[in-house]
């Protein structure tokens, strides 16, 4: 049996496809395979994964004709042969060590999912550190543990992301868990219910996933494609985990991450008429479906989740967005001040021309967002401002 499978959804992935494949083949873990499901790619990159089949007996390739990536994830769940399997987007970027610290783990605790922290960056390749892939303090002290050792946060202290996932196979298979049929957000009852009925769960504090943002060309960069996306995984998600007699004991973890990923969606949007889609089915029907109609305010974290529930339970859509762009703006002008002190104490600490560039950049990143901000909400109103 091979150690670990890696699955690898593509489709017109040509301009990454040959990094990432590269961090596979170049992981210090030699037992594995790698199965990329083509959905129909017209730009090369198809002809690009066979050059390093060529090369290597580990590489395989299963064609689809425009399949989901849904069903691309589960056609090679299917296919898989590895102990273990995890699911890798084409366009991110992996430590060479992933695979062996991940399954190392895996052994060592005898888990049925295994957990890792990633970093993000962007086209420029600047990469940013952020814990909001693996939260270590919602963590209990136990390892491995399960949802009864953290009812609240077991579907909290992660992300819904399969990338920084490993799975035990059999586990899959013995529980039913696959992926939705859809062409994004098929993650979210994936991951939950791996959470969910996973009797031992385990995790590697390193950032062993480079996240890429940011990307016009993947899913999560067109969200506005399919505006409804995650509204309609997390109803699915609902629909799955109620069927269990357990469900009641974390439903509050589940609502809190439910309020979360569907704020982040708004955020998300990048067209009027996707923002106001999910905002409308959202206030007409979501609140109610998922509870959070009724959800006491207490049980939301304090701060921004906390004035934007209580914000969307009362405003219109064009409310909505001002208060929230007021409230991004308020956070944003206290991180330049931050930020501007900060640089102004250290600048001069600094002798390394590319680290007094990259302070630049990031201030003149923040104050290009404030004035994103500012057009936006002229435009709103009117204003010939805006343009």
């Amino acid at each position: 049996m091979v150690k670990v499978t890696v699955v690898m959804p593509v489709y017109n992935a040509a301009k990454y496809i040959r990094k990432s494949l590269g961090d596979v083949l170049a992981q210090t873990m030699e037992d594995l395979e790698v199965i990329c499901v083509d959905g129909g790619s017209r730009d090369g990159t198809v002809k690009i994964i066979r050059s390093f089949m060529e090369r290597d007996s580990r590489v395989r390739l299963l064609s689809g004709n425009r399949i989901t990536t849904g069903e691309a994830k589960n056609r090679g769940l299917r296919e898989a042969k590895g102990e273990y399997i995890t699911f890798w987007d084409a366009d991110d970027r992996f430590r060479h060590r992933y695979l062996a610290r991940m399954a190392a783990k895996m052994d060592e605790t005898g888990a049925d999912v295994a957990v890792c922290g990633a970093d993000v960056f962007d086209g420029a390749g600047e990469l940013y550190d952020t814990a909001a892939f693996l939260e270590t303090e919602k963590l209990p002290d136990r390892d491995p543990f399960s949802w009864r050792d953290m009812p609240e946060n077991i579907f909290d202290f992660a992300t819904n992301n399969a990338w920084n996932k490993m799975f035990r196979r059999r586990f899959l298979q013995d529980r039913g868990i696959r992926f939705q049929n859809l062409v994004r957000a098929e993650d979210t009852v994936f991951v939950m219910s791996a959470m969910f009925l996973a009797e031992r769960i385990t995790w590697v504090d390193e950032k062993l996933v480079m996240y890429r943002r940011y990307n016009a060309d993947s899913l999560t960069g067109r969200t506005s494609d399919y505006p409804l996306a995650t509204y309609a995984s997390f109803v699915y998600t609902r629909e799955k985990l109620a069927e269990y007699p357990d469900f009641p004991a974390v439903l509050p973890g589940f609502q809190r991450r439910v309020l979360k990923g569907l704020l982040k969606s708004l955020d998300a949007q990048r067209t009027w008429d996707g923002y106001l889609r999910n905002y409308q089915v959202l206030q007409e029907e979501g609140l109610a479906l998922f509870g959070l109609d009724t959800l006491p305010e207490e049980s939301v974290p304090a701060g921004m989740y906390r004035k934007r529930l209580r914000w969307i339970r009362t405003m219109g859509p064009e409310d909505y967005l001002l208060a929230t762009m007021r409230q991004y703006r308020t956070a944003s002008e206290k991180n330049r001040f931050r930020l501007r002190r900060e640089t102004e104490k250290n600048m001069h600490g600094i002798d390394d021309p590319e680290e007094r560039r990259r302070t630049e950049r990031v201030l003149r990143a923040e104050q290009f967002l404030r004035r994103g901000f500012r057009k936006l909400v002229h435009r709103l109103h009117g204003d010939e401002r805006a343009k």
